[in-house]
């Protein structure tokens, strides 16, 4: 049986990597936008320097475990396109190849050293989240279709929760909020936060608030 990692302190540093893709024949996204937003918006976050990004645009699935071994990430964070089935990442000629469920649940089950929480900001993958968490303290995914713009607010929002040393549950209703606070329908991804059933959500912070009294 896996052995799963529970809520615990937040480090010093997390590390999140931003994995995305868009392949060639399919509907365009603007991860772009997505990425450019969560930087501008993690810069106006009280523990900025705390939370990391690290962006790997064009994903091949190829590629994904040496990504994970180069970065050790803490979060994992998906942009692209996804279904039931799995999600879009790109081969070599730059066209889709699916990374199925199963697999994803492979390699989560694998490469756990140091993956806390994943986000599939992608269509249609709230299985997906609900999956990883047989291996992973948290997961987020969508229950619907997402419309780019409120994957771009939700995404932002989020990370700018977090870096303000907010927990998971609180950082993930404030991105739900912003984006009906920006007038989108937060139906259009319908997001949903899981977690392994030992952990409350209330109680996972990924960035530790600087204690001034010490």
């Amino acid at each position: 049986m896996q052995e799963r990692r529970i809520a615990g302190a937040a480090p010093a540093t997390v590390t999140v990597l931003m994995v995305s893709a868009s392949p060639d024949g399919q509907a365009y996204l603007h991860i772009d936008r997505e990425i450019h937003e969560v930087q501008r918006r993690l810069r106006t976050a009280d523990y900025r320097d705390s939370l990391k990004l690290e962006v790997r645009p064009a994903a091949r699935m190829a590629d994904l475990i040496q990504m994970l071994n180069e970065v050790k990430p803490d979060v994992i964070h998906f942009s692209g396109h996804s279904n039931e089935a799995g999600i879009a990442l790109e081969n070599a000629e730059g066209t889709a190849q699916l990374m199925p469920s199963g697999q994803i649940a492979a390699l989560l089950s694998t490469m756990t050293r140091n993956i806390r929480l994943i986000v599939f900001n992608s269509c249609d993958s709230a299985e997906h989240a609900d999956q990883a968490c047989s291996f992973l303290e948290a997961a987020i995914g969508m229950e619907t279709s997402l419309h780019d713009n409120v994957a771009i607010v939700f995404a932002a929002q989020l990370y700018n929760s977090l870096a303000f040393g907010n927990s998971l549950r609180q950082a993930f209703e404030e991105a739900k909020l912003q984006v009906e606070l920006e007038g989108l329908d937060i139906d259009h991804g319908r997001p949903q936060l899981y977690t392994a059933v030992d952990v409350d959500p209330l109680d996972v912070y990924l960035v530790a608030p600087v204690d001034d009294a010490a």
